[in-house]
């Protein structure tokens, strides 16, 4: 067993032994010295953060423990927390709110792990599941949010609903699972809106005319034209746009590459700053925002950038993402981390890193190396997991946010268990591709997945 893969194993058993209650579910938050739990609310709305991550190490290792906990864990949080619609309660919010966020990393948990184990006791929590999609969206396809004034009905877009959908399908070949996914999809990719402007609102009135008079009235800023004109670009773009990518894998139809080349078109026009990309973007005020952490953005529109390239073996696209990440790598420190913000020497948190962003960073990378065979890439990636395990390891666990220049713990010694289990993925991916795999094949692309 390679040293990456005991490392993945020491975090399986951490997870498995310490973390779990007696359900098999994980609490939030906990002190990586200390092993303290420091928030004990159950992590539920972060399944799919480990659960086919464990199983898939199980698989790998012959640990048939690992995989039977990632299967019961999931069947006990559905006992626990799925109800009578099929989505988890977690989604419910006051004043007849759904809040899709929170069911969006379950729903991939569940699909991930279905196509990765095929196990009937999944299929049936997410055929419950596919009903409560279905309940929730209207005749048109769009996702129910919430009501606003005389308008009522706020929609969001589907996210990673649509990908986890097309896992299903791929599975077992259900139709009716694939002709959701289309349904909830491709209201937004005829909107309006995405045709005009090529990027998906964050929430919208369903009523497409109003676009077309806020468009003739875009000089107003207006409250309404700003709730309605913004556009959150990581998690509700890119995760939509991964969705949108798996269906063209199963289809090849035009709708669907022509409106991933228009979202790409706008980002590198509208959405991009001194090599950074908006974290949020108001289409009517033109009012920008960066993430507090900014390299998530980055991250996440390049990560649909690598797999774009994979599935469309687009040449542009492909020498954009190798300019991006190269910009990066020039600011990746002696010890290998990723900064919080790359770009900005004066930023308080330009000596900041965080350890989600090592990973999804490292993740980045190695598909990149798989596209390429450019060593760079490889390299940088394993550079920054080692220094991960050599300087953010603690007891039980790693520290989340350090100083990028030695690794120390400048901050605190609290840590997220979702970020903990991540980990994992980036030291799977790596051993396998320094065993002459690609992450693109097989089961590793459903690791490697970020959403």
């Amino acid at each position: 067993m390679s040293e990456y893969l005991k490392e993945a194993l020491w975090i399986a058993d951490l997870t498995v032994n310490k973390l779990a209650d007696k359900n098999l579910l994980l609490p939030r938050r906990i002190d990586a010295q200390s092993g303290e739990i420091i928030d004990p609310e159950r992590m539920i709305d972060d399944l799919g953060d480990y659960v086919q991550n464990i199983w898939y190490l199980g698989k790998i290792l012959g640990n048939q423990g690992l995989m039977d906990f990632a299967v019961t864990s999931v069947c006990n949080a559905a006992r626990f927390y799925q109800d009578d619609s099929g989505l988890f309660k977690s989604a419910f919010q006051k004043n007849s709110l759904i809040d899709w966020y929170s069911n969006e990393d379950v729903f991939v948990g569940l699909t991930s792990l279905y196509k990765l184990s095929k196990d009937r006791q999944l299929e049936e929590i997410i055929l419950r599941f596919q009903r409560g999609l279905a309940k929730y969206s209207n005749r048109s396809g769009f996702l129910f949010a919430g009501r606003r004034g005389l308008l009522k009905y706020v929609s969001v877009p589907p996210k990673a609903f649509i990908e986890g959908l097309v896992h299903v399908y791929a599975a077992n070949g259900s139709r009716e699972t694939l002709e959701l996914a289309k349904r909830l999809s491709e209201p937004w990719l005829r909107l309006a809106f995405f045709k005009r402007h090529g990027v998906f609102p964050s929430r919208m009135l369903n009523i497409d005319w109003l676009y077309n008079m806020n468009d003739s009235m875009h000089r107003y800023k207006l409250w309404h034209l700003r709730f309605l004109g913004e556009c959150g670009i990581p998690k509700t773009n890119t995760n939509f746009l991964q969705g949108i990518l798996e269906l063209w894998n199963v289809t090849e139809a035009k709708i669907y590459e022509d409106s991933m080349r228009r979202w790409i078109d706008t980002a590198e026009r509208d959405l991009i700053k001194n090599d950074l990309y908006a974290a949020s973007y108001n289409v009517y005020s033109k009012d920008w925002s960066f993430h507090n952490k900014a390299i998530i953005p980055i991250i996440a529109v390049l990560a649909f950038y690598a797999d774009f390239c994979k599935s469309l073996g687009d040449e542009r696209v492909l020498l954009i993402l190798e300019q991006r990440v190269k910009k990066i790598l020039q600011l990746q420190t002696e010890t290998g981390f990723f900064r919080d913000a790359p770009h900005d020497p004066k930023d308080p948190k330009y000596n900041r890193g965080f350890l989600d962003c090592q990973t999804d960073m490292s993740v980045l990378l190695l598909k990149l190396y798989c596209l390429t065979k450019n060593k760079l890439y490889l390299e940088s990636a394993g550079r920054c997991i080692d220094s991960v395990i050599r300087y953010l390891k603690r007891p039980s666990g790693y520290i989340e946010y350090f100083n990028v220049s030695n690794g120390s713990a400048e901050y605190h010694s609290r840590m997220y268990v979702k970020f903990f289990t991540l980990f994992m993925k980036a030291l799977i991916l790596l051993d396998a591709v320094l065993s002459g795999k690609d992450v693109y094949q097989d089961e590793l692309l459903i690791i490697a997945a970020d959403r």
